[in-house]
């Protein structure tokens, strides 16, 4: 695996986490050494064995969920994620 040195610390929110990209993402990201948010709109599931695994490899790992296209849903995925993780550098979407 290629190692990216400057996503180290870095704080990350990864919208449509569960499954799919997203996952893949989030996954990416977490063994880069990145703290990853994990948003997710319903499968709680995936979203929980995603983390797990994310954190048994090491990582840090939370999780959110929203309906993203519900009125100010977004805003608060990004705000709640911001203080959970201390900040956020990156939103991917």
């Amino acid at each position: 695996m290629i190692r990216i040195d400057d996503l180290d610390k870095k704080l990350v929110l990864v919208t449509g986490a569960s499954t799919g990209i997203g996952a893949a993402v989030a996954r990416a990201f977490a063994a880069q050494g990145a703290s990853v948010a994990l948003h997710f709109k319903s499968n709680v599931a995936a979203a929980t064995a995603l983390a797990d695994s994310i954190r048994d490899a090491g990582g840090t790992a939370l999780l959110l969920e929203g309906d993203l296209s519900e009125p100010g849903v977004p805003q608060r995925v990004a705000e709640v994620a911001a203080r959970l993780l201390g900040g956020l550098v990156l939103q991917c979407y």
